[in-house]
C-alpha cells in the first residue's frame, strides 16, 4: 500500500510527463526498494520480517526512493524538453552512426 502511495506521489511532482511514464516509475520503486530493502534489512541487519523494524525502515526507504525519483525525473524530463536542441546535438553523432530515425516529441506537459 506504502508503493502505490509513493509512486502516486512520485508521478505528481514532475511538471512534464511521457507516455508509460506509471510503469517506468513503478518499476525504478520496486526495484530500488526490493534491492535495498534486501540488502539493508536481510543482509546488512540480520532482522526477520518483524514489523517493529521492517515497517519503519520500509517506510524510510520509501522516503527516500521518493525523493531522489521524483527529483531526477523533473530535472530529466525539464531538461529534455527546455533544451531539445541541446539533446539533439548529442544525438546527432548516434543517428548519423547507426541511421536511426528521429521520432517524434513525446515529452509532453
Amino acid at each position: 500500500m506504502m508503493l502505490l502511495v509513493a509512486v502516486q506521489e512520485a508521478m505528481a511532482r514532475p511538471s512534464y510527463t511521457f507516455p508509460r511514464m506509471l510503469r517506468c516509475v513503478y518499476l525504478s520503486f520496486g526495484g530500488s526498494v526490493g534491492v535495498c530493502g534486501f540488502i539493508g534489512l536481510f543482509l546488512a541487519l540480520g532482522v526477520d520480517l518483524d514489523a517493529r523494524y521492517a515497517v519503519p525502515l520500509t517506510g524510510m526507504m520509501l522516503g527516500n526512493c521518493l525523493t531522489c525519483i521524483s527529483v531526477s525525473l523533473s530535472a530529466l524530463l525539464a531538461d529534455l524538453k527546455e533544451k531539445s536542441e541541446v539533446v539533439e546535438h548529442y544525438l546527432a553523432f548516434v543517428r548519423h552512426v547507426t541511421g536511426i530515425k528521429q521520432r517524434k516529441n513525446t515529452v509532453e506537459r
